[in-house]
């Protein structure tokens, strides 16, 4: 059963130009904030499909779907199936969005001596830094582990500049 909104939504994107989208506004009225984010998302969603159905256009949603999924994953036959269902960009796509990221990073850290400075912290300012290296010697079906690596790096704005003596 297709709800009334989104049938009287597509009819008056189609081609039903009898409504308004205020009088469709009227007819089921929204109660909440909570509710228009909810109507605003679900919106974009609609919209990046239409235009990645219709037009293939790459849109935020498929591609990071097909990165999470590959991440996730590893799995091409995966990727090529939802790719086919028209839910995520093709695994050629993913390969390409990575190895353009993965080139980018080679990129900015040649230019910085060899060390990637991530996007957002500022070179010779300081930085809070943390590692944790997780192993709790679990192994997965799949014969992988559930090592897990997590860092971050925060630096306050406006933080003051270090000089030679202090790097």
């Amino acid at each position: 059963m297709i709800p009334p909104v989104l049938f009287n939504l597509l009819a008056f994107l189609i081609g039903d130009m009898n409504q308004s989208p205020a009088e469709l506004e009227d007819r089921y009225a929204v109660s909440s904030d909570v509710d228009r984010k909810v109507l605003a998302q679900n919106r974009k969603n609609l919209a990046q499909d239409i235009l990645f159905q219709i037009r293939k256009i790459e849109t935020p949603k498929h591609a990071g779907l097909g990165i999470y999924v590959y991440h996730k994953t590893r799995s091409k036959t995966i990727l090529k199936i939802l790719n086919k269902l028209g839910m995520t960009v093709s695994s050629c796509t993913v390969h390409r969005i990575l190895t353009t990221k993965a080139l980018n990073v080679e990129k900015d850290a040649s230019s910085s001596n060899g060390i990637y400075i991530p996007e957002g912290i500022e070179a010779g300012h300081f930085v809070h830094f943390a590692m944790d290296n997780l192993d709790f010697e679990e192994h997965t079906d799949d014969g992988g582990s559930s090592h897990v690596t997590t860092t971050i790096a925060i630096q306050p704005s406006g933080s003051a500049r270090m000089d030679a003596s202090t790097q």
